[in-house]
């Protein structure tokens, strides 16, 4: 039976398209809810971020699904064109979102971009927007838009009381409270300006030992109890660490595992540095530094605390592991966290990355009971199984080419940093399951096979795997041409494949196999010697030769992928699932981001696409010439033709949009019967990889496709 995944939270963002600073503000808020994904070896929060705007053909947003996660938050930027746009949808639009969002499960919070922002929709009157001052920079801008939205999941995770919108009676969740930690002789007056800020300024609460405490009250038991449910600002001065209030107030936030933040402003030296002021978060302060990016990093650390262990017990239960009596940490583990030690085995969850061996052995030293792992390697443990590490081919390239990326994947509700990490996060997993990876790429700086030479490097590093985990594939073209300093930097953590130029090309086009092509080709001669070169690559990692047995991949993975600007026969990822399918080789097929895979998916569905029909292939064609008049292509007939005309010559495989359709259909025949009995994943399995949003569902989906070939 197929499980239903369901997140604990996710995040949209919707605005009008005419809001030209919607997608940045949207980018800002995923950069720091899910994970920056031009920082692949960083790690993030996870909290998937997916955007809602209309697009040329559709004159509002596709609605947002409410019943798909435990928590589904909506932040709807109203600012005047959407005003303005009320009659026309937005007001009914905006209704579905406060239908939606009736249940104290989930959040609609309207943010104030517009001096008419309350009259989009009657129901929102009654509601608090979140006010955003237009007058202030944009950084600003963005930091309270990250402030207010963080504190609302905050509030909404915390397990207080929720807020029920058809009560009038119903309690109100109660505002993170900031503990203000700092050494009275050089720490009270900047914590002042905090304290007067957080109370004017912002909805949060806060606790200054000054004035928070009644006469009489027993002091040490009153900041016990503060400090147990607050979050733990600490203004780290020259005498912070001489204190004793101040020891014991970090000591009561780790004891009870509370976030903290530490606001590093020693201006001269310390005598002794508390060693317990480790392990957390720390920010040089500077006195420019806006309050509003100091406080947004420590509600981020309240979010984890509160947003990593309900996600970590999530995804135990998806991949059946029982966590049950696990000790679940926001923050990497140290010795205070082990003491005492347990007398029976348990198991110590904390978030990625994973921390390195050294570290490891000496926690485990005063704790050798403990299993200390990350989320990654306890899906990666479920998901093996003993014997020889599969090769998995990974084909994923840009839906569509240059700036018409974004706006591709924006129609889908996706950003480019969504498309970089579902790359990342699959790379990554893959990898600590226990598998190797071959991709068929070009060694360009930026580009995927960088990204995942860094991805191997970083794997392994932190688990001290000597073996080369990952295996490039490099047509003649794309590395013939390469400068030796470009390839060594690769192999350094990933074998490298350069391919040989196909021996019928030699003649066909008077090469020499150790040269560079000659300058004097023709453009269709070019063009010819790149499709060629292509195919004989993916031929290479296709096919099953005993003699080179660690060469052939054992499955394949396809995302993404342009339709048009393409230099190989075909789209590069149709031709290579064509390979795939024909050979009955285990193939995932995730449909999200649309491209090459979104159309592979509907022709196994039995949908004809035309953009993998000649027709479609000549108008996409003529598109992408007129819209990149630069780069010279000849007409997409011609180059058919051509290759066509010398493919007979030497016997080989002829492009045929008939023979291709028809690979992909047989795959489909049945209820997906050849598809399901190859990769291992049942036919409504398949058809939720094809649709699903969520990566954490893709990499589940995949993993366990792989598990059950591998059983058998």
């Amino acid at each position: 039976m197929q499980k239903t995944y369901r997140p604990e939270m996710v995040v949209y963002v919707v605005w009008h398209p005419d809001f030209v600073q919607g997608r940045e503000f949207a980018a800002y808020l995923s950069d720091r809810l899910t994970r920056d994904a031009n920082e692949p070896l960083a790690r993030g929060l996870g909290i998937p971020v997916y955007l809602r705007t209309a697009t040329a053909s559709d004159s509002l947003p596709e609605l947002v699904p409410f019943d798909q996660a435990e928590h589904t938050i909506v932040v709807l930027l109203v600012d005047d064109e959407m005003t303005l746009a009320r009659d026309d949808g937005w007001e009914q639009y905006a209704e579905s979102l406060v239908q939606g969002a009736r249940t104290g499960e989930h959040r609609l919070i309207p943010v104030n971009l517009s001096q008419a922002a309350f009259s989009l929709h009657g129901e929102l009157r009654k509601r608090n927007f979140l006010p955003i001052n237009r007058q202030m920079p944009v950084s600003q801008q963005k930091q309270r838009l990250q402030i207010g939205i963080v504190h609302d999941l905050c509030r909404l995770l915390s397990g207080s009381s929720p807020v029920n919108y058809e009560s009038e009676d119903a309690p109100i969740q109660a505002p993170v409270r900031v503990f203000l930690s700092h050494a009275k002789k050089d720490g009270e007056e900047l914590t002042l300006q905090f304290k007067t800020f957080l109370q004017n300024e912002l909805q949060l609460d806060t606790f200054f030992d000054r004035n928070g405490i009644f006469y009489a009250d027993d002091f040490g038991a009153d900041i016990e109890k503060r400090a147990k449910e607050s979050a733990l600002l600490i203004l780290q001065t020259d005498a912070y660490s001489t204190r004793e209030w101040c020891q014991k107030e970090v000591l009561f936030a780790k004891k009870y595992r509370r976030p903290v933040l530490v606001l590093d402003h020693v201006e001269h030296s310390e005598t002794r540095s508390f060693p317990y002021l480790g392990n957390v978060p720390t920010l040089r302060y500077k006195s420019e530094t806006p309050i509003e990016e100091i406080i947004g990093h420590l509600l981020l650390e309240v979010l984890r605390s509160e947003y990593f262990p309900k996600q970590a017990r999530r995804t135990g239960q998806l991949f059946e592991v029982d966590l049950k009596d696990a000790l679940i940490l926001s923050q990497s583990p140290e010795l205070i966290n082990l003491v005492p030690p347990s007398e029976k085995p348990r198991t110590v969850v904390y978030p990625d990355p994973p921390l390195g061996n050294h570290e490891i052995e000496l926690l485990k030293s005063s704790d050798p009971n403990s299993r200390l792992i990350t989320p990654m390697f306890l899906v990666a443990n479920a998901a093996t199984n003993p014997g020889a590490a599969p090769l998995i081919g990974l084909s994923l390239s840009e839906t569509a080419q240059g700036p018409h990326f974004a706006a591709e994947l924006e129609r889908l509700g996706f950003l480019p940093s969504h498309f970089e990490d579902a790359f990342n996060e699959l790379a990554r997993y893959l990898l600590a399951s226990g598998m190797n990876l071959a991709y068929g790429g070009d060694p360009r700086k930026g580009g995927f096979t960088e990204r995942l030479h860094g991805l191997a490097r970083q794997y392994s590093e932190q688990t001290q795997d000597a073996a080369l985990r990952v295996e490039i594939f490099l047509a003649w073209v794309a590395h013939i041409s390469q400068p030796s300093e470009t390839l060594l930097g690769l192999k350094t953590n990933a074998r490298m494949r350069r391919l040989a130029l196909p021996a019928d090309l030699v003649a066909e086009l008077n090469l020499n196999p150790k040269e560079p092509p000659p300058t004097t080709l023709t453009l269709a001669e070019n063009e010819y010697l790149a499709a060629r070169s292509f195919m004989a690559m993916r031929e290479t990692m296709q096919l099953k030769k005993p003699a080179e047995s660690h060469n052939t991949i054992d499955a394949r993975i396809l995302l993404g992928g342009p339709l048009s600007g393409y230099a190989g026969r075909y789209p590069g990822l149709v031709e290579e699932a064509c390979f795939a399918l024909k050979a009955n080789l285990p193939t995932y097929l995730i449909g999200a981001f649309g491209g090459c895979t979104r159309a592979i998916i509907d022709a196994v569905e039995g949908r004809k696409p035309e953009s993998i029909t000649f027709d479609g292939q000549v108008r996409l064609d003529q598109e992408y010439r007129t819209q990149n008049p630069g780069k010279a292509k000849s007409p997409y007939e011609q180059r058919v033709m051509d290759f066509n005309n010398r493919a007979v010559r030497h016997g080989l495989e002829l492009i045929d949009y008939d023979i291709l359709q028809s690979v992909f259909e047989a795959a489909g025949a049945d209820n997906l019967r050849a598809l399901s009995a190859s990769n291992g994943l049942s036919p409504e399995e398949n058809r939720r990889l094809f649709e699903t949003p969520h990566i954490s569902e893709m990499i589940y989906l995949v993993l366990k496709g792989l598990r059950s070939i591998r059983r058998s």
